[in-house]
């Protein structure tokens, strides 16, 4: 019956059976004598796999004890086997966890992430509003950028709008100034013409007599000064005829 136990077992290399005294009584096949002393004992070193059970009889005690020898050649193949479906296992829950995390990551990242890009370019910069949706109210770094965006979006709107008011009132200003400084310079001429022609009106009075409008004393002396001094520099002679 033993013996056919490990014919049809195929997991079981030897079947070996002992007493107390670790005398063998039964051995499955020849090749178990390798594991036995002169005195029929049993002799095993630590590397030997085999798993021990014990012979209990009806009052309870262990006359003996039956050792199991696996095949190891098949369990080495059993388990490379199921370190392959193991590996396989576990690369299959590593792909399907990476795909629930890039799923994960789309969702709480990549679509918010587009959908600010898209809020961002539909932007007016010229009057930019503040809409109330899904990603201001968000309460994560999405929501925060958002927020920030709109913000910095609104303060910039105000201060183009300040700076366009500000413009404007400066051309204003430069457009009256230019104004001020234009009759400023129309009045500057005609004083300047005044002076002029007034300044000549008063040569024509010094040098001319108020009734004949001739050449007075005071012009004929500027003018023979200016002669003399004229001849004198050149070293001319000049004559004076009265008439």
């Amino acid at each position: 019956h033993l013996n056919r136990v490990v014919q049809d077992n195929p997991k079981i290399r030897h079947l070996i059976i002992t007493n107390s005294q670790d005398k063998v009584l039964y051995q499955s096949s020849q090749a178990a004598e390798a594991m036995l002393s002169t005195d029929g004992r049993l002799t095993l070193d630590a590397q030997t796999m085999f798993t021990e059970l014990p012979i209990i009889n009806a009052e309870g005690h262990s006359p003996g004890k039956i050792l199991v020898f696996p095949n190891t050649q098949l369990i080495d193949k059993e388990v490379a086997y199921l370190d392959a479906k193991i590996y396989k296992a576990s690369l299959i829950t590593i792909a399907f966890s990476m795909v629930l995390l890039l799923g994960l990551l789309w969702h709480q990242l990549g679509r918010p992430t587009k959908r600010l890009l898209k809020h961002i370019q539909s932007t007016n910069i010229e009057k930019p509003s503040i809409h109330r949706d899904e990603l201001t109210l968000r309460k994560d770094e999405v929501g925060l950028i958002t927020r920030t965006f709109d913000e910095v979006m609104s303060r910039l709107a105000q201060a183009r709008q300040a700076l366009a008011e500000h413009s404007t009132h400066l051309e204003h200003q430069v457009e009256q100034r230019t104004t001020e400084l234009t009759l400023v310079n129309i009045a500057l001429r005609e004083d300047i013409q005044r002076r002029e022609q007034l300044e000549q009106r008063l040569k024509e009075m010094a040098n001319t007599d108020p009734l004949t409008e001739l050449p007075n004393r005071l012009f004929f002396m500027t003018l023979l000064e200016r002669r003399f001094e004229h001849a004198g520099r050149h070293k001319q002679s000049m004559a004076l005829m009265q008439i």
